[in-house]
């Protein structure tokens, strides 16, 4: 009896042993590499919100994500053994790039943190605008002063399209009287968008503030849209692109605060000289490589003086430089050459806050140095560790040409004359006089529409199937000489074809396509040192996958619910 038990006994340890064994990670980790954990809600982020076609489908995907994540972490394992933390060459590279690091930091503290779920309400609202699209125009200036004055002229009966050509700096429309099209919610920025819905068709708004300067926006025409997807299709987009409208604003109220906190003093005849300056340079007609000509004694006037330090001409003059001719700021007013200064320093600003705040001891900071620091060591070791043996010779890739005798073979071609117009019944009156002898060059260089053939008689040269497909098609069923009889639609065009000859299908030469037999070739190579070095790390350091985890972050429900539609649909 007393046996019975003791072998009772040991067979429930030896269970609960064993069921130990079998489930010994923690929930809700999907990928075990090394000590690295690969947690669930790591997944879901690098999922997003990625549409999957069935259940099947969805657990089929995760699943090659959480290895991709696991053999990503098991090469940042492989170079931490390397001793690649500790390379000289990476350690300079990532000092060299604090600042840049510093001011993502400090985008993540002031606007990424602090942008929160949009509400239900709010995704609505944008869905019932969007119901509307509107066709406007608008007249885009850099000062109050001077769009205040627009705006009046306009009440005074002067014309919206005149000004738009005069005035406007949105180079993309200004010719056009400032027409922006058809557009819809969310595709302007909020300011424009307020007040463009506001505004009814006919009607001009008073001047709106954006970051891009002073709008005075003319309202054509609202109409409905049609094509608007249904709401459970557009909602999350709208979500994003709310929570994106969300971050704009939060770094360009962030910004403005440095500006304020900055308490720039100006320094009025030194501004006087830049707008003076501005207005010679566009009288000048220079609109190609606009130069401001500053005397050396204006250039070392004090535009301004801040926290930090002074601005001055000069300042002004290479900052001015380093911007593309469309996009400078027209310096026609006190108020937009204070708002340029106050541009310059921008950077500086950034960076004495990011040291007022203490960034580079922060969790945010501490994050993008190990992603960047172990992103460094797995580029380094993958070129000098995994890949460095890895050559292809030129008699290696000959070797493989070779090989494959029946790769590498240029597509057939046909050369042929072309006449096209836009008139099918001149295409056929053109078709009438080739059959009666008349020279095809010579029709071509007299009717084809066609510019860029005109002086050579309509000649196409040679292509495939993929450059004119109906003219590709037309030209098989023609012998050299032949003229295809009937015109050939080319969209709203006719062609009228002379097949000139046939190329048939011909091999590359070598020396044509060595480079990239060589580059597949090294992928090839790479392929099998990966696979090769990925057995070795997995038992050195320790890999596994727990498949009953990943199926855990899948929401089964809802392809029950898609499944129990269509089966409804279906009756």
């Amino acid at each position: 009896m007393r046996r019975i038990l003791i072998v009772a006994t040991g067979v429930v340890f030896l269970a609960v042993l064993m069921s130990g064994c079998v489930s010994s990670h923690k929930e809700g980790v999907v990928a075990k590499v090394g000590d690295y954990e690969i947690t669930a809600e790591e997944l879901n982020k690098k999922v997003g919100n990625a549409h999957f076609k069935s259940y099947e489908d969805e657990l089929e995907r995760r699943k090659k994500i959480v290895e991709d994540m696991a053999e990503d972490k098991l090469m940042i394992l492989a170079a931490y053994d390397a001793g690649l933390d500790k390379d000289e060459e990476i350690l300079k590279s990532l000092e060299e790039n604090k600042d840049s690091r510093l001011n993502r930091a400090l985008y993540k503290i002031v606007v990424t943190e602090k942008v929160k779920d949009v509400s239900e309400d709010q995704i609505k609202k944008v869905y019932e605008r969007m119901k509307t699209r509107i066709h406007a125009k608008h007249i885009l200036v850099d000062s109050k002063e001077l769009a205040d004055s627009i705006y009046q002229a306009l009440q005074n009966g002067a014309d919206f399209d005149e000004l738009a050509k005069k005035y406007s700096k949105d180079i993309s429309n200004k010719d056009k009287g400032g027409d922006l099209g058809f557009f819809t919610a969310l595709d302007m920025v909020e300011p424009f968008e307020d007040a463009a819905y506001a505004t009814e068709p006919g009607k001009i708004s008073k001047p709106v503030k954006t970051r891009y300067g002073w709008h005075i926006i003319k309202v054509v025409e609202k109409v409905p849209n049609n094509t608007l997807p249904d709401y459970d299709i557009m909602k999350e987009r709208i979500a994003s692109r709310l929570k994106s409208r969300l971050r704009t604003k939060l770094a360009q109220a962030f910004i403005d605060s440095l500006k304020q906190a900055a308490n720039f003093k100006f320094n009025d005849d030194a501004i006087q000289v830049v707008i003076k300056r501005y207005k010679e340079m566009k009288q000048s007609g220079e609109n190609a490589k606009p130069v401001l000509n500053f005397t050396p004694d204006e250039r070392r006037m004090q535009l301004a003086t801040y926290k930090y330090g002074t601005i001055t001409i000069e300042d002004l003059d290479t900052a001015f430089k380093k911007i593309p001719p469309m996009r400078q700021p027209r310096l026609e007013t006190a108020e937009a050459v204070k708002d340029f200064v106050k541009m310059i320093p921008q950077m500086t600003l950034i960076k004495k806050a990011a040291e007022d705040l203490n960034v580079e001891n922060s969790p945010e900071y501490k994050e993008l140095y190990q992603q960047e620091l172990e992103s460094r060591m797995k580029a380094k070791f993958r070129k000098n560790v995994l890949y460095k043996d890895v050559k292809v010779t030129d008699e290696e890739a000959k070797k493989f040409y070779d090989a494959h005798p029946d790769s590498f073979i240029d597509s057939a071609k046909v050369h042929v004359l072309e006449i096209q117009v836009s008139d099918s019944a001149l295409a056929v009156k053109i078709i009438k006089q080739l059959k009666n002898g008349a020279d095809f060059k010579k029709l071509a260089e007299k009717y084809t529409e066609r510019t860029y053939v005109k002086n050579r008689g309509g000649d196409l040269g040679a292509f495939d199937h993929r450059r004119y497909p109906p003219l590709f098609e037309a030209a098989q069923k023609l012998k050299p000489g032949e003229i295809y009889p009937e015109p050939i639609r080319m969209g709203n065009k006719f062609s009228i074809i002379k097949l000139v000859e046939k190329i048939p299908p011909k091999r590359k030469p070598f020396d044509l396509i060595k480079n990239r037999i060589k580059s597949h070739l090294v992928r090839q190579k790479r392929k099998e040192a990966f696979d090769k070095w990925l057995e070795s790390a997995k038992r050195k350091f320790g890999f596994k996958i727990y498949e009953d985890e990943i199926a855990k972050t899948i929401d089964k429900s809802k392809y029950e619910t898609a499944s129990a539609k269509d089966t409804t649909a279906k009756k």
